[in-house]
């Protein structure tokens, strides 16, 4: 799953790299993908092999406790992106363990909540789940950092009619967008549209003080 998640990201936004200590996984993936072979996964070796030095990371080992000790421990060090596969049967302790990253800032998913998160998508808005799985139309992030759009309405926005806007994230949180919603510095926008029509707006958004 994270290899073919990895490879779907764009390279010219995102310097990709994935790690593993399992040598099967190594010895079948390393030449599809930039995969570098650990020697543990203890928090010390990944500090002092740089793993935690980067914007965004993603945990998603199949032991649950792995990801939660990991992601504490990212975050501590100061990641400031952290995304964890969280599959725990027991509800109590998913419950407990949820609530510690959530207060940590961490995000978290299950494959059970995104396998159904996505077949109700198919039933309920397929035009919607078409974005999610085409591979021309796929979601993107982008990231308000230019203050001339500071208070601008999202209907304000240049060539906005040929992008999806489904979510702005402000501070942790999500926003349903609007026409008359307005942008904040910071807004982290989830949107989907045509290749040139995302990068549009992104060399718009992203650039800095303008």
């Amino acid at each position: 799953m994270a290899i073919s998640a990895m490879q779907e990201l764009s390279s010219t936004h995102y310097s990709k790299a994935i790690y593993t200590n399992d040598q099967y996984q190594y010895d079948t993936y390393h030449n599809k993908a930039q995969l570098s072979l650990l020697e543990s996964l203890d928090s010390q070796h990944l500090i002092f092999n740089r793993v935690f030095d980067t914007d965004v990371l993603v945990l998603a080992h199949q032991e649950a406790n792995i990801n939660f000790d990991l992601a504490l421990k990212a975050k501590e060090y100061g990641v400031p992106r952290v995304i964890v596969r969280l599959d725990v049967r027991d509800p109590k302790e998913r419950l407990q363990m949820e609530e510690n990253l959530a207060q940590a800032e961490v995000e978290f998913f299950s494959m059970f909540d995104v396998n159904v998160g996505m077949l109700r998508s198919a039933i309920e808005a397929p035009a919607f789940f078409n974005v999610l799985t085409s591979t021309q139309f796929r979601l993107n992030e982008v990231t308000v950092t230019n203050a001339k759009y500071e208070e601008k309405m999202i209907s304000q926005l240049p060539e906005v009619n040929e992008v999806i806007i489904s979510r702005i994230f402000r501070n942790h949180e999500p926003i349903i967008p609007h026409g008359t919603t307005r942008l904040e510095l910071g807004d982290h926008l989830i949107m989907s549209g045509s290749n040139e029509a995302v990068e549009h707006l992104r060399n718009l958004l992203e650039a800095n003080n303008e």
